[in-house]
């Protein structure tokens, strides 16, 4: 009943780090929307960008939800780096991937699929 929007471009072509949820009230006959701007608890957070992959996982014990972020690209630099949002805390947390070429992991408009008990992804 969810859906999450992290960063793109803004109306200035300047690139953007905020985080939007569009909650859907499914209860209804007709499915009502509400735009939620999310604000960060954490003292750092991911940089502007636009076109990374942004998927929901499940992690900890007991389970609970976040968002995974990968790559994008802020102006003509692309980006490899790793974010896992925590939707309980709002809290992000920056994760070390690792790769033999770091300059081989750089993605933007890949996408990134998760198996259905949200633990595991691969990103294309």
């Amino acid at each position: 009943d969810r859906v999450y929007v992290y960063g793109g471009r803004g109306a200035a072509a300047i690139e953007l780090c905020d985080l939007w949820m569009l909650r859907c009230d499914t209860a209804s006959k007709s499915c009502t929307t509400t735009w939620e701007r999310i604000t960060s608890t954490s003292e750092h957070q991911p940089i502007a960008r636009l076109s990374a992959s942004l998927s929901p996982v499940s992690f900890g014990e007991p389970a609970h939800h976040g968002l995974l972020m990968f790559g994008g690209r802020c102006g003509e630099t692309f980006l490899n780096d790793v974010w896992l949002f925590d939707t309980r805390t709002a809290a992000w947390t920056m994760l070390t991937a690792h790769t033999p070429d770091p300059s081989d992991g750089v993605r933007a408009d890949g996408s990134t699929s998760v198996r259905p008990d949200g633990r595991c992804g691969e990103t294309f």
